[in-house]
Parts: structure tokens; C-alpha cells; sequence
């Protein structure tokens, strides 16, 4: 027999649930009717799910956009992964993502020595209007309620 114990929130609100399940600590995802045993599952980003397609714990929030194109951020995505072997590309930063905590990993995945522009219309990237990567490089961003704060940037060896 199942058993809950804790606090646990409403289905009809999407809340999550944070007690016991048979015993063990467990996260319930009421969203989607997943959920998470902290003694068992490793893998989070499979075992939490939350409405339309959004996985956020504690901030963080998971998501890929792999593409070749430009992009517009949307909340959706927290890793951006864009070749840019066809030309110079762009990531706009949406107002919408600036709020205190969100990060977002942006990746130039291309090897044909084109840019990867990355910018924000409302607030700055480390007090730039626009940030350059090229081929290999990685950034992760982080909102900070003012501008985007660079936390780790990555350059392959010959960049």
C-alpha cells in the first residue's frame, strides 16, 4: 500500500510536493503526475516533470534548443546549442528570462570560424551590449537583476 507523508500541494495548481513516499524522501511533481525519489532516481531532469514542458527546481530550469538558425530565448530552454557553419548567427535574450537566478548555457557549436552574437535588448552582458563567440566557445550566463553575469566561459585550445 502507497503511503504520503508531508506537504504536498495542489493538482488542480500544478504544486509540487515535497514529504515521504513508501518511506523514502520524495518529491512529487503534481504537474504531470511525475515523481522523484531522492533515494533512488540520480537522473533528476528525467524523474521531475512540471507544466508545459518547463522542469524548474529551485530556479534552475532545464531545456536544450539545438538549432542552426537564430534564436529568441523563451523560458523553455536553459542550454542553447547553435552551428553557426552557414554564417554569423544571433541569440536575443528575451526580456522575459531577466529575472534573479536564471542561467542560460550558450554554445557556438560551428567550425567554419563564424560569430555567434549573443544579446540582451534590455540589459547588458557584463556591462556589453553584445557578447562574441567563436567556434567551440561556451558561455554560461546568469542573471543577476541588474545584467547577465559571465559564471564560466569555455574556449577550445587554438581559439
Amino acid at each position: 500500500m502507497e503511503s504520503y507523508q508531508g506537504i504536498f500541494g495542489n493538482l488542480k495548481e500544478g504544486k509540487i510536493g515535497i514529504g515521504t513516499f513508501n518511506g523514502k524522501p520524495s518529491i512529487q511533481g503534481f504537474g504531470n503526475g511525475s515523481s522523484y525519489s531522492m533515494t533512488t532516481n540520480p537522473k533528476i531532469g528525467d524523474h521531475i516533470s512540471a507544466p508545459n514542458g518547463i522542469t524548474e527546481i529551485s530556479g534552475i530550469k532545464f531545456g536544450t534548443t539545438i538549432t542552426s538558425s537564430n534564436v529568441k530565448t523563451d523560458k523553455k530552454s536553459r542550454n542553447i546549442i547553435i552551428n553557426t557553419n552557414d554564417g554569423k548567427r544571433l541569440v536575443t535574450i528575451s526580456p522575459s528570462e531577466e529575472e534573479i537566478r536564471r542561467e542560460l548555457l550558450i554554445k557556438n557549436s560551428g567550425t567554419a570560424n563564424n560569430l555567434l552574437e549573443v544579446s540582451s535588448s534590455t540589459s547588458n552582458i557584463e556591462n556589453k551590449k553584445v557578447l562574441n563567440l567563436k567556434d567551440g566557445e561556451t558561455v554560461t550566463l546568469l542573471y543577476d537583476g541588474a545584467q547577465w553575469q559571465i559564471i564560466s566561459k569555455y574556449t577550445p585550445t587554438g581559439n
